[in-house]
């Protein structure tokens, strides 16, 4: 006979206690999609690219294993709900199993992460040439210029974020107040004229093999010669022994931020 103490069981309270027993993990599974979908899937970290590939891993197991999953709900319906005491301690048991092989996933694919950071997306910014370019024009502030025409040899596109110029002993300094443009190459230069460049800018978007130039204007030492032909010829000189100055490049690469510094 039933014990009359005892309540009695019908299917909603059936139903009750399988809810009561499945909701952690209901809350787990859709909070896990929820955090794969605003972080994982929005990061290149390595940690997020661990646990992304240990989820895929959870997702092929339970969908070539499907008599293993269905015996796994059975087992949470029928055995976890008689234990509902332990429910917690199974919770965080649960929880911090999925921790620990997630780690361990996000450290195992760190190294493969990071060595095809470094093939895939390496800056190579190459110089193709250097040269002067002066005037006495006195409408224009900034008389004397050095153009560096560049090529963006990675394999990747890349954004130039900004320039700056610094100098060592000897070199020349930039004009005050500092001055850069950028400029890409036109598409089919031979067809546009004289000017094969397009209009300067401060950033600038390069794709892999595409040139790009470079400019900033310089402040000849004091005393020099106010004739742009001296002054070329003074740059070039300077060029030629590398003695002009380094051009620093900004350079962001996918999520990345580089410096590229380039001797002259």
């Amino acid at each position: 006979m039933p014990d009359p103490a005892s309540p009695l069981r019908t299917p909603f309270s059936e139903f009750q206690e399988l809810l009561r027993a499945g909701w952690p993990f209901l809350t787990a599974y859709f909070s896990g999609k929820l955090i794969e979908h605003f972080v994982l899937e929005k990061t290149n970290h390595y940690i997020a690219s661990g646990i992304r590939k240990a989820l895929a891993k959870i997702r092929a197991f339970s969908s070539m294993n499907i008599s293993t999953t269905i015996l796994l709900v059975f087992f949470v319906w029928v055995g976890v709900a008689r234990f509902s005491p332990w429910l917690p301690y199974i919770n965080l048991s649960i929880a911090l199993a999925v921790g620990v092989v997630a780690f361990v996933a996000a450290h195992f694919v760190k190294s493969h992460d990071e060595a095809k950071t470094v093939i895939e997306r390496s800056v190579v910014i190459t110089k193709q040439d250097a040269y002067p370019e002066c005037t006495d024009n006195e409408q224009i502030v900034y008389k004397s210029k050095v153009r560096i025409e560049l090529r963006n040899d990675g394999e990747q596109c890349i954004d130039i974020r900004g320039a700056t110029w610094t100098v060592e002993s000897g070199d020349i300094p930039f004009q005050s107040p500092f001055w850069y443009r950028l400029e890409l190459e036109r598409t089919n230069p031979k067809q546009s004229g004289t000017n094969r460049w397009q209009e300067e800018a401060k950033e600038i978007h390069v794709r892999p093999n595409e040139l790009f130039r470079a400019s900033v204007g310089l402040d000849l030492p004091a005393g020099s010669s106010s004739d742009p032909k001296r002054n070329d010829t003074e740059i070039r000189k300077r060029l030629n022994a590398r003695q002009t100055g380094t051009l620093v490049l900004r350079v962001e690469i996918g999520r990345r931020l580089e410096v590229v510094r380039i001797r002259l």
